[in-house]
């Protein structure tokens, strides 16, 4: 029985472990199959961003006001400002802030829900609309709550040590290494918790269901991460390369567009993960069977390394002052000034 089992599971069709073509393959789905809700998933990511950068800028202008009301920053701002600040008491700053910081929660987990959604919709070949999609995630907002409270608990680990510092000496530093290390790990093998959450899991059980996927197919979940990075970010690296050499308005257009164009790729980019999570389910339910892993695994986290080095070296460097210039060589007098040579005092030299 169990030499019939093991022949049935050779003549499988193994999944591809290409992380390139896997990539390549779950964004033509995504653009075959859902279109129009990509466009309005896009979208939405857009006006949702927008939104979480007001939500910002609100929260720091209340916390700004609290300490001008508090402190003697209020000489130090505008007239308007210190009017609307004198106006606003400790309460309404801690709700205004409780408000923006609930508003940038369930945005943020809004939009990763959608992109997962979407995504993992089009790999099975589904049609959905925006509106379909959007009912289909909110009622999975809670169990998103949930995890990312169990995330962000793990993040404070890390914290943790460094606050620590002063008090257990170096040590600390030892522990943190490790506190990072183990979390790249975790962070590889809980790499698909969101399609689980998305779907009908709750957060415990999202956990469990992404370590098993990925256990003994730690090479493909990376590989598929640089693979999916390299993808998405090429083309940008290509824009600003053009946007900086052109420089002017149509430079900044381009640049415009290509800020646009990235609320796009938090969709696009889990293509290609939903393509290797769709593989990994199929493999669980003896649908197909794991091949040889490809080797690019293993290089596509290098070569997206490499394509973000070798773009920062083409991109060009801002440049102020020359090395050994002094400050004040740099000032040029006015009209009204009769002295030659600058004064003692400003001896401030760029090394």
């Amino acid at each position: 029985m169990n030499d019939r089992t093991t022949q049935a599971a050779h003549e499988l069709p193994p999944y591809d472990s290409n992380p390139f073509t896997t990539a390549f393959t779950g964004i033509v789905k995504l653009s075959r199959h859902n279109l129009h809700a990509l466009i309005g998933v896009v979208v939405f990511n857009i006006l949702a961003g927008l939104v979480m950068v007001l939500s910002v800028v609100v929260m720091v202008g209340a916390a700004v006001a609290l300490l001008a009301n508090t402190t003697d920053l209020a000489s130090m701002l505008p007239s308007q400002f210190t009017a609307i600040s004198r106006s606003m008491n400790t309460v309404s700053v801690i709700s205004t802030c409780a408000i923006g910081v609930v508003l940038l929660i369930v945005l943020g987990l809004l939009m990763q829900l959608l992109s997962v959604k979407l995504a993992l919709a089009s790999v099975q070949a589904k049609r959905v609309e925006f509106g379909q999609l959007f009912r289909q995630v909110l009622p999975r907002l809670l169990p998103a709550l949930g995890m990312a409270g169990l995330l962000a608990l793990s993040v404070a680990v890390p914290l943790l040590f460094i606050v620590l510092t002063p008090v257990i000496g170096p040590i600390s530093i030892v522990l943190l290494i490790i506190s990072i290390v183990g979390a790249i790990y975790v962070a590889i093998r809980l790499m698909f918790i969101w399609f689980l959450v998305a779907g009908t899991a709750g957060p415990i059980a999202a956990l469990r269901a992404s370590w098993k996927l990925t256990d003994g197919r730690i090479a493909e979940t990376i590989g598929i991460v640089g693979a999916s990075a390299i993808v998405v970010t090429a083309p940008f690296v290509i824009i600003n390369l053009i946007s900086n050499n052109l420089g002017g308005m149509l430079g900044g257009l381009i640049e415009l567009l290509a800020t646009l164009a990235a609320f796009g790729v938090v969709v696009v980019v889990q293509a290609g993960y939903a393509e290797r999570y769709e593989q990994f389910q199929l493999t669980l339910s003896g649908h197909v069977r794991s091949g040889k892993v490809d080797v690019l695994n293993y290089l596509a986290i290098v070569l997206y390394a490499l394509l973000i080095a070798a773009a920062n070296m083409l991109t060009p460097q801002p440049t102020t002052m020359q090395p050994g210039v002094q400050y004040w060589q740099t000032i040029q007098p006015s009209q009204g000034d009769n002295t030659d040579q600058p004064t003692t005092d400003l001896p401030y030299t760029v090394n």
